[in-house]
């Protein structure tokens, strides 16, 4: 069944006109207003960019038009092959069979639609998903832009690979963390492809040689083997003796503090007290002393050194912190060691570096490894850069871990469901084929073109075309030729009348039939466009009982799935779309529309109720319409004055165009001049070429012609 249609750009369609059809679809239009552009649309003989439709794929598309009889007339007409009458129960087993087979289709068409459903739902489910996963796109893409190059602007994209690195580690592999992923970004996605030495480290081994001097854990003191020394020890003030024994002049024999006369041998005493051992100590003191200040000092120029270089990638804030705090240490032992150097006799305890030292060798030992990883990623770029790829996407995989999981376990479920119903498609489809099959068989048993030649010459002859018949085609049995009384070929002389009524007829029961031994067993949807033309009354009544079989039957179900009447003939239209007179289509089940062609450009009215009551009512409202062309609306007004006062008799329209003047009796004179010349001329097809810009003077005339024949009620009724 055909759901929407879509015309532009085609014919007189300059505007898109969009058709939302149903199951019986009426439209009227007159001639060149755009229904043979529409079923020439459906039957596929005209194809354009901006000409659509749906179908449904089980449905086949029979359209009467020009085209469909150029196609089978033009030559041999292909025979309609129908059932005969030889076998009841072969014909009952075979409308079994069919009846298997539309229950089959009708079971595969349901399940496809709970796949189609389904697929919807898994469409939904993966939208969700993505819309939640592009959150972390939208947190560290910019951090690692670089490294997604063609993820960041598709919602899609970026979720496939989630879900790839997703399904390759199931989101329980260890990632890295976010600060070593991004120095790893840091080094392999840097433009810079220069290769760096790496930092010494710091010996620690000269550091707790320096921190575990035992020179510093002695005091260092004279002898006190004399009684001075024991006295000095006693006292505890062998660092003011030896300070002040700097001060004893060498010719004067006076204390330098209290000025009095020193005792015999105090200067041998004292020298004796500061022996050589004393002053050994003292020079390892201060050689220890200036090794150390060497040795700090020169460790502190050398880390700052290093963090003076130009390495990108590198962060030095930690580093730097480390030497100020070896700074702050260095100053302070140096504090103590100054103290130790006036003060021999003290014990002193440096500040130990060997803390500070080990974690600057830490420090260093990460900025190695960067610099090794980097010179590495230079040397190995693209291996380097995929594989931190592999590792970003886990660490995303990873944080997308409860989504992903809640999409595969919603999706796989899902797609078991899909599995298991198109597996049971397959079987249906299956036994379908075999059904189609045997009927097929049966059919070629049963079929024949004969049937259907018998039944359209007896209906030829019932309706007074006695001159023509269909036969069997002598030289092609399954086609059929048309031929005089003689046996002569009768198609070339054909009225227009004949040829288009054995032409319709040969389309009704094609419907019904096949053009090949064996039926294809699909719903048909069924396009008749204007079958009526020149036929006369009886004829006209035989073909519109037949449209409403059709029509019938669509409503019923039976083999037609939807109805297309286009016509431009009042009458047939009437006939066509009438139910009885208290029966009412659904409001689901029917269009009624109206093509209209104004300034060369099609539209379509549609109506929620028929539009169309009467033949007569349907002119008044062309002339209403200011949609209508000019053209139109002129032949409307002549055909309603034709019809109107033949029916009142009795008219002298002499006198009533004398009631007229100049430019409006020419009016008169052309609207009404038509009537005394009989209704056989005046055929659908009239159409007098006129001003268009002149139509409101016509319109004008038209009313006073009412007027002049005291007839102004009647006119302003149907202008309501």
């Amino acid at each position: 069944m055909i759901d929407t249609i879509k015309i532009y750009g085609v014919a007189s369609y300059k505007k898109q006109v969009n058709i939302n059809a149903k199951k019986l679809n009426f439209i009227f239009g007159s001639n060149g207003s755009g229904k043979t552009t529409l079923s020439n649309i459906l039957g596929g003989h005209l194809k354009s960019d901006g000409c659509t439709f749906s179908e449904v794929e089980n449905d086949q598309i029979l359209v009467y038009n020009k085209k469909f009889v150029e196609k089978n007339f033009s030559s041999d007409v292909p025979g309609i092959f129908t059932l005969g009458e030889e076998s009841v129960e072969t014909k009952k087993k075979l409308s079994e069979l069919k009846s298997q087979i539309k229950d089959k289709q009708t079971e595969v068409q349901k399940k496809n639609s709970t796949i189609s459903k389904l697929y919807e739902k898994m469409s939904i489910q993966k939208t969700e998903a993505k819309d939640v996963c592009w959150s972390l796109q939208q947190t560290f893409g910019n951090q690692f832009s670089k490294a997604l190059v063609g993820f960041r602007n598709n919602k899609e994209t970026f979720f496939n690979g989630l879900l790839s690195a997703w399904e390759k580690t199931k989101g329980n592999q260890q990632t890295l963390s976010l600060d070593t992923l991004f120095e790893s970004y840091s080094l392999l996605f840097q433009d810079d492809s220069s290769v760096y030495e790496t930092f010494s480290k710091i010996n620690l081994h000269n550091v707790i040689s320096f921190n575990n001097n035992v020179i510093l854990q002695k005091h260092i003191s004279g002898s006190s083997e004399s009684q001075i020394g024991i006295f000095i020890d006693y006292l505890q003030n062998s660092d003011w003796v030896r300070a002040g024994k700097d001060y004893i002049d060498g010719d004067r024999n006076e204390c330098p503090f209290c000025q009095q006369s020193l005792p015999t041998n105090f200067r041998k005493q004292l020298e004796e007290y500061f022996d050589e051992t004393f002053q050994e100590d003292v020079h390892t003191l201060n050689t220890f002393i200036s090794s150390y200040n060497s040795f700090v000092k020169k460790l502190i120029w050398k880390l700052t050194e290093f963090t003076n270089k130009n390495i990108p990638f590198l962060k030095f804030n930690k580093l730097i912190v480390e030497i100020t705090n070896i700074e702050t240490l260095f100053k302070l032992n140096m504090e103590k060691l100054s103290y130790k150097s006036e003060h021999p006799n003290e014990l002193v305890e440096l500040e130990s570096l060997i803390p500070v030292c080990e974690h600057v060798n830490e420090i260093i030992d990460n900025m190695n490894s960067l610099i090794e990883r980097k010179n590495l990623a230079v040397r190995n770029q693209k291996e380097e850069r995929n594989e931190f790829k592999k590792q970003l996407w886990t660490f995303l995989a990873v944080r997308a871990k409860i989504t992903l999981e809640s999409y595969k376990k919603n999706v796989d479920g899902t797609q078991k469901g899909i599995d298991s119903i198109s597996e049971n498609i397959a079987i249906i489809s299956s036994d379908t084929k075999k059904l189609i099959q045997d009927t097929e068989k049966l059919e070629r048993t049963l079929t024949s073109v004969t049937p259907t030649i018998e039944i359209i010459n007896r209906l030829l002859n019932n309706f007074g075309f006695q001159g023509f018949k269909l036969t069997t085609n002598t030289t092609e049995s399954s086609s059929y030729k048309i031929v005089r009384s003689d046996g002569s070929d009768a198609k070339k002389t054909l009225s227009e009348g004949e040829y288009n009524f054995i032409t319709f007829l040969y389309f009704y029961y094609l419907i019904y039939g096949s053009q090949s031994p064996v039926s294809d067993l699909q719903n048909k949807v069924i396009v008749i466009d204007d079958p009526i033309s020149s036929l006369d009354s009886g004829v006209l009544f035989i073909v519109s009982s037949l449209v409403k079989k059709i029509i019938n039957d669509c409503r019923n179900n039976k083999d037609i799935s939807q109805v297309f009447v286009l016509t431009h003939n009042l009458y047939f239209y009437k006939e066509a779309t009438f139910l009885g007179s208290r029966a009412k289509y659904k409001d689901d089940e029917v269009l009624y529309g109206r093509l209209i062609k104004n300034d060369e450009q099609t539209a379509l009215i549609t109506y929620a109720e028929n539009p169309v009551q009467s033949s007569y009512e349907l002119l008044w409202k062309d002339i209403k319409d200011e949609n209508s062309s000019s053209a139109t609306c002129f032949n409307s007004m002549r055909r309603v004055l034709e019809h109107y006062f033949k029916v009142m008799g009795g008219v002298d329209y002499e006198k009533c165009i004398d009631e007229f003047e100049g430019v409006e009796k020419i009016c008169c004179k052309s609207l009404i001049s038509v009537i005394n010349d009989g209704s056989h001329f005046i055929s659908d097809n009239f159409v007098i070429q006129f001003d268009a810009e002149n139509i409101n003077r016509y319109k004008t005339v038209f009313k006073k012609i009412f007027i002049c024949l005291n007839q102004e009620n009647h006119y302003l009724m149907m202008m309501k």
